[in-house]
C-alpha cells in the first residue's frame, strides 16, 4: 500500500474506536486493543463470558480500554434485545470507525453437527441489522470456515438453492453500502498453535472509498496482511515458516515431575506449581507475569479407571502414529470410548479447533484432559487474562461449559 493511500485511509477516523458484538470473553477485543484500537462497548449474551471480558478489559479497577456510553449498562446483553430496545441510541453512534464480531458458529462448524436450520444461524441477521443501525466506517466479521458451505434456509426451512450463509452475508453487506473482502485463513499461519480455519470478511464503506478516489484494485486489506505476516511473527520471535505445536505452547504447564499445590480457585483440586516459561511462545504468553502463576490451572480429578483408559488410548495412538487424529468408530469401541469425538494432541502439530467442551481432547503425554489455562494458551490468550465464572454449568449441561472460544 502506498503512502498516499495510507494517509487517505487514516484520515477517515470520524468517531474513533470499535464496537465488539458477539464478543465472547473478549478475544477479538483483546486483539484489537493490542493493535492500538480503543473500544466503545461490547455486546455478549452469556453472563460468564461477559464477566470475564469486563474483568480483563472494562473494569476501571483493573484495566479499562473502553469509553463506554452512559446510556448502555455495563452488563451482558442479548443482541436482539439491544437492536430493538436501543435502536435510537445505536443510530447516534453512526460513523464509529469499526464494528467487529463473530456470530455464534455452532450451526456452521464442521466440529459439530452442522444444521442449516440451527436457530443460531439467524443471528447473522442481527449482525446485519446492527451494521445498518451504526453504519461503521469499517467492519470485520469472523466465523468458522464451514459458513462457506452451509446452505442458508429458505421458506419454511427449505434450503435456498446453492446459496450459503457466507453468500448471504456478502450480498447483504454490499447492499448496506460496503465494499466486501472475504477470505479464509488458518490460525497457525499467524503463530497460534491451532489449525482453526476462520472465514473473515473485511468491509469498508463504499461511498467513503469513492470519495477518496480509491478504486477496487487499489486496496486489498488481505494483501497487506500477508505482506505484514512474516514481520509480525519475527517481532514475536515465533517461527516464520514453521508452526507452533502444543508442546511448545504447554510444556511449562505439564504436571509430570512437577510439584502439585492446592488450586488457587477450587477447593479439593490441585494445580502445577508454576516455575518459568521454556519456549519463545510461552515467554510471549507469560509476558509481564514474572513467574506468577496464571489462574484457571485446575487439574481434573480423574478416577483411577479413567486415567488407565486414557493411558491405553495414548499408548494406542503412539503405536499407530495417530496422535492429532480423531479416534475412529472401531477404535472408540475397542478402547471403551463413548464420546463421538476424541483426539490425543500431537505434540508438534497444531491442534484441532479448541471448543467449549474440554473433554474432547487429551493431553499429548499425560492421561488427562486439558486445563482451562491450557485451552487458553492454545488460543493465544496471555497468562494475565483471567477467566471468571464456574468451570462448568453442571453434568447435565456439558454443552454449556464455560466459553473461552472467542
Amino acid at each position: 500500500m502506498g503512502k498516499k493511500l495510507k494517509k487517505k485511509l487514516a484520515a477517515g477516523k470520524q468517531i474513533g474506536g470499535f464496537i465488539d458484538i458477539f464478543a465472547g470473553c473478549g478475544g477479538l477485543s483483546l486483539g484489537l486493543i493490542n493493535a492500538g484500537w480503543n473500544g466503545r462497548f461490547a455486546v455478549e449474551k452469556h453472563p460468564h463470558a461477559f464477566g470475564t471480558l469486563k474483568h480483563n478489559l472494562i473494569d476501571p479497577k483493573n484495566r479499562n480500554y473502553f469509553s463506554w456510553p452512559r446510556w448502555l449498562p455495563r452488563q451482558n446483553h442479548d443482541i436482539k434485545e439491544l437492536n430493538k430496545d436501543y435502536a435510537k441510541q445505536l443510530g447516534s453512534m453512526r460513523g464509529v470507525k469499526l464494528v467487529a464480531g463473530g456470530p455464534p458458529c455452532q450451526g456452521f462448524s464442521t466440529a459439530g453437527r452442522r444444521k442449516a436450520n440451527d436457530h443460531r444461524n439467524l443471528l447473522i441477521h442481527e449482525y446485519i441489522m446492527f451494521v445498518n443501525l451504526v453504519q461503521p466506517l469499517y467492519l470485520i466479521l469472523e466465523n468458522v470456515g464451514g459458513i462457506t458451505s452451509t446452505p442458508k434456509q429458505g421458506v419454511r426451512g427449505r434450503p435456498s438453492g446453492s446459496s450459503t450463509y457466507a453468500d448471504l452475508l456478502c450480498k447483504d453487506l454490499q447492499a448496506a453500502g460496503y465494499r466486501i473482502y472475504p477470505r479464509t485463513f488458518k490460525a497457525y499461519d499467524f503463530g497460534v498453535p491451532q489449525r482453526r480455519p476462520r472465514f473473515i470478511i473485511i468491509g469498508v464503506q463504499e461511498n467513503w472509498l469513492n470519495s477518496l478516489g480509491i478504486t477496487l484494485g487499489q486496496f486489498d486489506p488481505f494483501k497487506n496482511l500477508e505482506t505484514l505476516r512474516k514481520k509480525f511473527l519475527a517481532s514475536k520471535k515465533l517461527p516464520i515458516n514453521g508452526r507452533v505445536g502444543p508442546k511448545e505452547a504447554l510444556s511449562d504447564l505439564e504436571s509430570t515431575r512437577k510439584q502439585l499445590i492446592d488450586c488457587d480457585d477450587s477447593v479439593g483440586f490441585f494445580q502445577v506449581k508454576y516455575n518459568k516459561p521454556l519456549t519463545a511462545y510461552q515467554t510471549l504468553m507469560h509476558q509481564g507475569m514474572n513467574g506468577i502463576a496464571p489462574n484457571s490451572m485446575r487439574l481434573v480429578n480423574h478416577r483411577s479407571d479413567t486415567k488407565k483408559r486414557f493411558e491405553r488410548i495414548i499408548r494406542h495412538v503412539e503405536q499407530e502414529e495417530r496422535k492429532g487424529t480423531s479416534l475412529s468408530l472401531k477404535e472408540r469401541k475397542t478402547l471403551g470410548v463413548r464420546k463421538r469425538s476424541l483426539v490425543v494432541l500431537h505434540p508438534e502439530e497444531p491442534t484441532h479447533t479448541i471448543t467449549t467442551l474440554p473433554d474432547d481432547i487429551l493431553h499429548y503425554s499425560e492421561p488427562r484432559i486439558l486445563t482451562v489455562r491450557e485451552c487458553a494458551r492454545l488460543q493465544s490468550f496471555p497468562d494475565w487474562f483471567d477467566f471468571k465464572g464456574t468451570y462448568t454449568t453442571g453434568q447435565h449441561r456439558r454443552r454449556e461449559s464455560f466459553p473461552i472460544e472467542k
